[in-house]
């Protein structure tokens, strides 16, 4: 499955299906310090008829999404500005106008603020916790160390911020290891068809989407930060 993210900046995106249905939402005020993302999750039970879309398939404009072949070719091709330094006003304005029919059917889901110089907190399931704590770093990278969490299933997942794109993958006993999720960056069409980004979690992870989108939201803010200072 795909998530694709509606925005530039994923801490400030809905995250929708291939039928163009919003399943999550993060909203993160645009603050210098300690910025607090707040992820919402669609109530189950709440999902509406997918949204118009003058291509008939259910997907809004402008976006035409892509089939998995497309979007598991090369990704050389992309926009290439981080998304923490675009200008969010007027995107985070029209999404609001968006989706104010159906403010009441989303639920809180998580909370991450970050912090610069401290460990980050994380509030999920009740629970608050340091990301420090949360993730155990492991090996090093272009980008900074790899991050190692423990599923609900109580197995190992290792979230690697990769050269291009992060991607997590499962630490099987045998020391192979199960791709689990990938990031997909934007592509603007100019070589390529066009295509949004996209979080692509596969079928051995789509017991914990949650989680694994909480997870994203924390690693994907920590390797833009390293490619502003790399």
């Amino acid at each position: 499955m795909h998530l694709y993210l509606t925005k530039w900046s994923h801490l400030n995106s809905s995250y929708v299906n291939d039928d163009g249905q919003v399943l999550y939402k993060v909203e993160t005020p645009n603050k210098f310090f300690n910025r607090v993302a707040t992820i919402k999750r669609i109530v189950p039970g709440s999902i509406i008829d997918p949204l118009p879309s003058t291509s008939g398939r259910g997907v809004p404009p402008p976006y035409e999404f892509v089939n998995d072949n497309d979007v598991k070719g090369d990704d050389v091709e992309y926009d290439g500005v981080p998304d923490e330094h675009v200008d969010e006003k007027d995107d985070i304005r029209e999404e609001l106008n968006d989706d104010l029919a159906l403010k009441d059917r989303f639920s809180h889901l998580a909370e991450i603020k970050f912090h610069d110089f401290t460990s980050s907190i994380l509030r999920f399931g009740g629970q608050e916790q340091q990301t420090s704590h949360f993730f155990t770093s492991k090996g090093f990278g272009y980008y900074g160390r790899d991050r190692v969490f423990t599923g609900p299933d109580g197995l190992e997942y290792q979230w690697s911020l990769g050269i291009r794109v992060p991607e997590l993958v499962r630490l099987d006993s045998n020391k192979t290891k199960t791709p689990i999720a990938r990031f997909h960056r934007r592509r603007l069409g100019v070589l390529k068809k066009r295509r949004p980004a996209s979080l692509e979690i596969f079928p051995e992870g789509t017991h914990m989407v949650d989680l694994i989108l909480i997870a994203f939201v924390y690693i994907q803010k920590i390797r833009n930060d390293a490619e502003q200072t790399a």
